[in-house]
């Protein structure tokens, strides 16, 4: 028996799969929306950066993406914005350019201007920053 195979020769842990459902069964039941729209907040939220720009959004509804950079070394670093080094800053600000801003842009919870590098608040911005506020 592998690492995977229970018992009845069936699969279990890391490489099973949840079993499809056919026939009206699947039709009888269908995803609720509520528990996809969860789970895209989950996934917003899973990431420390992500909740830190949500913080900075309920701080002020309108960022540079220097400024953001800046204010997130400072939170994880533990120092006052003034102190945050350049280096630091330029590796947060690459960050949140190719990962952060574009996922929470395409969740429409940011806008991005990428001409100006100018973050404001989505349309649902509101709805997942207070979502955060319930769960801290």
């Amino acid at each position: 028996m592998t690492e995977n195979e229970n018992r009845d020769g069936g699969t279990s842990g890391l490489g099973s799969r949840p079993s499809q459902e056919t026939g009206s069964e699947s039709s009888e039941n269908p995803i609720d929306p509520a528990v996809l729209e969860r789970d895209a907040v989950f996934s917003i939220l899973n990431d420390r950066r992500r909740r830190y720009v949500l913080y900075a959004l309920a701080e002020d509804p309108e960022w540079t993406l220097q400024e953001l950079a800046t204010r997130l070394v400072a939170w994880e670093e533990g120092v006052e914005d003034d102190d945050v080094g350049p280096n630091c800053r330029e590796r947060r600000y690459i960050s949140l350019y190719h990962t952060h801003v574009p996922k929470l842009a395409d969740e429409g919870v940011v806008e991005f201007d990428a001409d100006a590098e100018r973050i404001t608040p989505g349309e649902r911005a509101a709805g997942v920053i207070e979502f955060l506020a319930a769960v801290e």
